[in-house]
């Protein structure tokens, strides 16, 4: 798992490249009143979807105030001490192989700089909320830089099975808790 998931970080650098809050240790944030149902396969009432924060987070300069366009309806949640982001209607669709669903989880610090700090302490993990799994397999967080995104850390995820998973990133003394619908992707 963790040679798949490095390989597959080290081939997403370039990849990237080639491509022209809360507080820490907060619960997440409670369900809106009216849920946003823009997927076709919503997260259901019972699980507690993060959901945008109001007012939107933005980040500090030089991060774009917004994720770039090509990234759907992704919004930006956290602190500037850590962020990433996140689908606006709380899912999060990963490919699927035999051992589980996998995707890449992107993370951002005001300050972080990529090219001093190629590993970065970086640490991710999940659990299952709406039944008993194993937790979430993680790679070894990696480096990335991209124009029009800045430089950010990245961590390989591997999950047993989709359904309502909470997790959590720390760095540097900071963390940040989110709660998403996983689905498998259908292209």
């Amino acid at each position: 798992m963790r040679h798949r998931l490095a390989l597959g970080l080290i081939a997403a650098v370039p990849l990237l490249a080639a491509c022209a809050a809360p507080a820490a240790d907060a619960p997440p944030p409670a369900r809106a009143a009216a849920p946003v149902a823009t997927h076709p396969s919503a997260a259901p009432a019972s699980c507690p979807i993060t959901r945008p924060p109001d007012p939107p987070f933005v980040p500090p300069a030089p991060y774009p105030p917004a994720p770039r366009s090509v990234h759907h309806d992704k919004v930006w949640y956290g602190t500037n001490e850590l962020w990433t982001w996140l689908d606006a209607d709380g899912t999060w669709e990963m490919a699927r192989d035999e051992h589980g669903l996998f995707d890449k989880s992107f993370w951002w610090r005001q300050g972080y700089d990529w090219r001093t700090e190629t590993t970065p302490r970086l640490r991710v993990t999940g659990r299952r909320l709406d039944a008993p799994a194993p937790a979430v397999t993680t790679s070894d967080a990696t480096n990335g830089f991209e124009q029009d995104m800045g430089a950010f850390m990245l961590v390989g995820l591997e999950l047993p099975a989709g359904g309502c998973w909470e997790l959590t990133g720390r760095y540097h003394g900071t963390s940040l808790r989110l709660v998403v619908w996983v689905l498998r992707w259908r292209p």
